[in-house]
């Protein structure tokens, strides 16, 4: 969901962290890094236009953008119950860093009210088992990775969890 936000928001885009990573992956996000300053935002915008097709949105747009990304939002809550739900990142594309896009969509799907246990699950262990790869038996599940950081239960703390090693939160749930 953020990727898809990041395409409609062009605006969110531009603040992403380390674009510069992209660059040598998707060479238009040089517009974007253009768009942080105010002398290089016009500039930016248009360029990125021309080589993406992508536009920052006026007022009246993102009001329509913003209830359309709502209404999404409800009907990803509403399915939740009837399906599994696994956070994926779409990395590398516009505004989406590899490394930081998966932290990004579990900080969004927090947000929107999952919990914090459920989005370690599907991003482990759950993972794994509808995928059909590696050790998808889970003897026991735990928090090691949470209990590992500081947590204070907002959408943020995922961003936490860039210390721990990507074993340490696979092997414990």
């Amino acid at each position: 969901m953020v990727a898809f936000r990041k395409l409609v928001f062009v605006q969110e885009a531009v603040h992403s962290t380390s674009l510069e990573l992209l660059i040598p992956i998707l060479p238009d996000t040089a517009w974007l890094l253009e768009m942080r300053s105010s002398i290089g935002y016009l500039v930016g915008k248009k360029k990125l236009f021309e080589a993406t097709g992508l536009k920052a949105l006026n007022r009246s747009e993102r009001n329509i953008a913003e209830r359309g990304m709502e209404n999404l939002a409800q009907t990803v809550l509403a399915i939740a119950g009837l399906t599994r739900i696994l956070p994926g990142s779409r990395a590398a594309s516009l505004g989406i860093v590899p490394g930081w896009g998966l932290l990004e969509e579990l900080s969004y799907l927090r947000q929107l009210g999952f919990a914090t246990e459920q989005l370690l699950c599907s991003v482990t262990s759950e993972a794994t088992q509808l995928l059909g790869v590696g050790n998808t038996k889970v003897e026991q599940p735990s928090l090691f990775a949470v209990s590992r950081v500081p947590f204070d239960g907002g959408a943020t703390s995922f961003l936490n969890l860039r210390g721990l090693k990507l074993e340490e939160i696979v092997a414990h749930g």
